[in-house]
């Protein structure tokens, strides 16, 4: 299965999305670059080995499972995570679940993003229609030096209006959009906990009051050195 996406004669913009698709050390996780005779990357297509880490993350918590029940159960089990270490972090597994790439989309949402001018008509005319497709978005962030003397660069988000819609071919992925809605509905109130460091925090008054003389409580949470 391979995914030309002839994105040259469209427009710049889709000249750069394809040149980035080669761009970076490695490909997206769950997918393997395509290359032409020539060595170019022409596109993507499903790396089943990866794929069916992805396809178990989404299944997971499409389950009811726990973020931390996801990632515990891929360390104990030696799955190597997208970087290729031991370690998964839980926000590499939410980040699995909220990327459209992985997300099956029917024709009527790849013509809403010709509408919205994130994808060219010449593109989408050379899709099937018959065929579930992901999307992979280039250039929603840019970076640059903080300034001319300075090796630092910053991370400034892009307008949506700028960004390019690259669709991605997922028959054979076994990717199904109505799991994946399941999962990402699971973690749509999970929060990062907060760290208190040494702050001080101050209960809101009439919380909780000391059994002995009456008085509004407060709390102080304090980090220790050394110990967390």
């Amino acid at each position: 299965m391979e995914l030309t996406l002839a994105l040259a004669p469209c427009s710049q913009k889709c000249v750069q999305a394809e040149f980035s698709l080669g761009a970076s050390p490695r490909p997206r996780y769950g997918f393997r670059y395509v290359r032409n005779g020539k060595g170019k990357v022409v596109g993507y297509e499903v790396n089943e080995p990866e794929m069916v880490t992805v396809r178990r993350i989404i299944g997971m918590l499409a389950d009811g499972r726990s973020l931390y029940a996801v990632q515990t159960t891929l360390e104990a089990e030696g799955v190597k995570a997208p970087q290729g270490g031991d370690r998964w972090h839980r926000p590499t597994v939410k980040d699995i679940v909220r990327e459209d790439s992985y997300l099956p989309h029917p024709p009527e949402e790849l013509a809403a993003l010709v509408s919205e001018g994130l994808m060219s008509e010449e593109v989408f005319s050379g899709l099937d229609p018959g065929r579930p497709y992901g999307i992979s978005y280039y250039g929603r962030t840019r970076s640059s030096y903080v300034s001319t003397r300075s090796k630092r660069r910053k991370v400034e988000a892009v307008p949506r209006g700028q960004w390019v819609a690259i669709p991605l071919d997922l028959s054979g992925s076994g990717l199904e959009r109505e799991q994946v809605e399941r999962a990402r509905a699971s973690i749509a109130d999970n929060r990062a906990t907060a760290r208190v460091g040494d702050r001080f925090w101050e209960l809101s008054r009439g919380f909780l009051f000391c059994a002995e003389c009456g008085r509004a409580m407060a709390a102080d949470a304090r980090r220790e050195r050394g110990r967390g």
